[in-house]
Formats: structure tokens, sequence, C-alpha cells
């Protein structure tokens, strides 16, 4: 009897080795589908901008436009969030222009427009607005992404996120300096 109970033991833990190697492997499998899978809905454009570190949004003047391959040279003239240098040309291989309600389908040379970039695998997105100060600024366009873009803007978030953006850059940097009583010393 001694010897059943051993054998019993044995294969139920087997089996439950067995399980746990199932149940582990699942585990990693799901994890690198959910981590390779990029979920992206139409029209958040602009939460991509505010929420992403890595995002630029910059006022900027478009200097060139080759309408073959759909690149387009903006020069960047006012900083929004975002790695900033003013005065820098800049050659999108792709853009988006968000049509206003105007006549006009697509950006003009020489004129100012808000610009919005992830990165490569996105378009340079472009917005026509009414001037160059977010708090009372108005985006030129009748949709919704447009509307919440304007509203984030007006309402300061890109702003705060522009300063946290650079108090990381600077803490990561050595040169920002923690007191005991919590404030900053630079």
């Amino acid at each position: 009897m001694k010897n059943y109970k051993n054998i019993c033991f044995k294969n139920e833990e087997m089996l439950c080795k067995t399980n746990m190697k199932k149940l582990f492997m699942a585990i990693i499998i799901f994890a690198v589908t959910a981590f390779m899978t990029s979920v992206c809905f139409a029209g958040d454009i602009p939460e991509t901008l505010l929420y992403d570190d890595l995002s630029t949004v910059y006022f900027g003047i478009v200097k060139s436009i080759n309408y073959e391959n759909k690149s387009i040279s903006v020069i960047q003239y006012k900083n929004v969030k975002g790695e900033f240098y003013k005065g820098k040309e800049i050659k999108y291989n792709n853009y988006y222009f968000i049509n206003p309600v105007s006549e006009v389908k697509i950006p003009v040379e020489n004129e100012i427009y808000l610009c919005g970039y992830t990165d490569e695998n996105n378009p340079l997105y472009i917005w026509k607005v009414s001037g160059t100060e977010t708090e009372s600024l108005t985006v030129e366009c009748d949709d919704n992404m447009s509307k919440r873009l304007q509203e984030y803007l007006n309402e300061g978030r890109f702003t705060e996120k522009e300063i946290i953006r650079f108090m990381k850059k600077l803490i990561a940097s050595g040169n920002v300096f923690l007191k005991n009583s919590g404030g900053i010393l630079f």
C-alpha cells in the first residue's frame, strides 16, 4: 500500500508540474501577443500627441511640399510639446492635412500651421489654426478630433505635459538636485 501512495503522489506531482508548465506557456504567449499588438483607434491623434512622451507638437512654417511623393518640409517656429529647435527645417516623408472648413484642401507654403508628429510610422499631422497662442487659438476644423485637440490646447494640458517632459529630462541629465524640503535646485 505504501508503494501505491508514493506512485500516486509522484503522478500527481508530475501532473501538477505539467499543468503549471502549460499555464506558464499560455501566460507567456498571451503577454507576447498583447505587447506585439498595437491598438490604434481612428481619431485618437490628439490623445496620442498629448500622452506620448516622444510625440512633438509645434507651430511650423510650411517651406515646401512635394506633391509627387507627398513629402513636406516644415520649419519649426514655436514649441508646444516635445523636442524642438526654433528655425530647424524638418522634412517629413508623409503628411496628413486635417481639412479645415474652408475651400483650402492642402497646406499653403510660407504659412504657419499646428504640426503634430508621433514617429516615422505615422504622417505629420497638420491643422490650420487661428494663431499661435495655445490658450486662445481655434482649430479651423469642425470634426470631433480637432475640437478635442483645441480643448486640450486651450486648457493648457499640452503645456503641463511639456513641463513634465522637461523636468524628467532635467532629472535624467543629473542637473537637478532635490532638497530635503522638497524644493528643486537647478
